[in-house]
């Protein structure tokens, strides 16, 4: 199920050209939903068995693995579960030190890799910025990931010159 614009639809029929060249007896069927509101409604039934989409980051890990990988997690879309994945987002929230919350990023990093493969990423899309030499901050609240729109309209005003 991509998400109603061409650059998702476009990844999803790469990815469908490139298993079956692989996978020549697997069977791909790709489907469009018909607006928005249809697909975000599929997404949020978890309606499906793989999906294109693009969300913007939040400005902290352990925020973003919470609303991603979090068993109650506000996108986890893929339904991944796991104590211990929840247990080390719940003390990286409240880990008071760069080290300590360091320690846990690592050790949640490494169990995503080795042990969970909560989910596989398939295309992360590329993003090209030009600013402004005496302009700070771009690279702390906006950054070039994210869904397309998102920062420049919502995280402008935390630029500052410098």
């Amino acid at each position: 199920v991509p998400q109603v614009t061409g650059a998702h639809e476009q990844n999803a029929l790469r990815f469908m050209d490139q298993m079956m060249a692989v996978l020549p007896e697997i069977e791909i069927e790709i489907q469009r939903p018909s607006d928005s509101a249809a697909f975000a409604t599929r997404q949020a039934a978890r309606d499906f068995e793989a999906i294109a989409y693009v969300i913007t980051a939040a400005p902290d890990i352990f925020l973003e693995w919470h609303s991603q990988y979090h068993t109650d997690g506000s996108r986890n879309y893929g339904s991944f579960t796991d104590p211990d994945a929840d247990d080390l987002i719940e003390r990286g929230l409240v880990a008071l030190t760069p080290e300590e919350r360091m320690s846990i990023a690592e050790e949640f990093q490494t169990r995503f890799t080795t042990d969970w493969f909560a989910n596989l990423i398939f295309c992360a899309t590329p993003e090209t910025y030009v600013v402004q030499g005496n302009i700070g901050g771009f690279d702390y609240n906006a950054g070039p990931w994210g869904g397309a729109g998102y920062r420049m309209a919502t995280e402008a005003g935390r630029f500052y010159n410098v």
